[in-house]
């Protein structure tokens, strides 16, 4: 349930998302690791998402994982084995060698706040925003739709 101070908090990121960079060069970022059952509900939320908005089988994404540590984040996994389920051709890119080939680059960051999770997703014209609340210890509930700001 949306809360008047968890409204707060979800428009206050989305205020201040605004003043943020889009530079699509930086990785992906993930808080937290995220437990798996989190991770893939955030996932299956984002390609879901996408494929309204990037047709799969058509569309080569390249993915900008998170980094944790020395290792990439139950998220960023959970992100790529979503896409590639779908249909969706993907290349992973290293950040020590940014990828130059073809492909729609895309990034998202994942922040805890308060009770819940902060989603962030950027791609080419677009940048989607969506809170999540917590349900119990690995569930999270949407509280609001996916906000989209889309560059001109």
């Amino acid at each position: 349930m949306l809360t008047f101070r968890n409204a707060l908090y979800v428009g206050t990121v989305l205020a201040l998302a605004g003043c943020q960079s889009t530079d699509r060069s930086a990785v992906s970022y993930v808080a937290v690791n995220m437990p798996p059952p989190v991770a893939a509900q955030l996932a299956s939320d984002t390609v879901g998402y996408l494929s309204d908005n990037l047709p799969p089988a058509r569309t080569t994404v390249v993915v900008q994982p998170g980094i944790t540590g020395l290792a990439r984040d139950n998220v960023s996994d959970a992100m790529i084995a979503a896409l590639r389920q779908k249909g969706y051709g993907v290349i992973v890119s290293d950040i020590t060698k940014p990828n130059t080939g073809q492909g729609t680059p895309i990034r998202f960051l994942v922040s805890r706040i308060e009770n819940g999770v902060l989603l962030r997703m950027q791609y080419p014209g677009r940048e989607v925003t969506r809170y999540y609340v917590r349900t119990s210890a690995d569930g999270l509930m949407p509280a609001s739709s996916f906000i989209v700001r889309e560059s001109r």
